[in-house]
């Protein structure tokens, strides 16, 4: 990989502000967030820019902040209590 200024700029720009959207949670918990986000970018973003054709950094940023809203989707589902208990109920098949 022999990327640029721009797209290190880019990776670590997204990096912070993936970081700082968690504010109140612990900071490994933060530190994990951000580590995925970025590992999924930094790997996926050349397949993203060749397929698309945009900017090697734009597919990186893009890339890390999509991450980021998965995780925080599955995050708030898996701290949602009745959305666990239905989940459970139609896997056991009492609901």
């Amino acid at each position: 990989m022999q990327e640029g200024y721009k797209f290190w700029l880019a990776v670590v720009s997204a990096a912070m502000w993936v970081f700082m959207r968690h504010k109140g949670k612990p900071f490994l918990e933060r530190f994990a967030i951000t580590g995925i986000s970025v590992g999924f970018g930094l790997s996926l973003a050349e397949a993203l820019h060749k397929e698309t054709g945009r900017g090697l950094p734009i597919s990186a940023a893009i890339i890390i902040m999509f991450i980021w809203v998965v995780l925080d989707v599955i995050s708030s589902l898996l701290q949602d209590a009745n959305f666990k208990e239905r989940v459970l109920n139609k896997f056991l098949g009492k609901g």
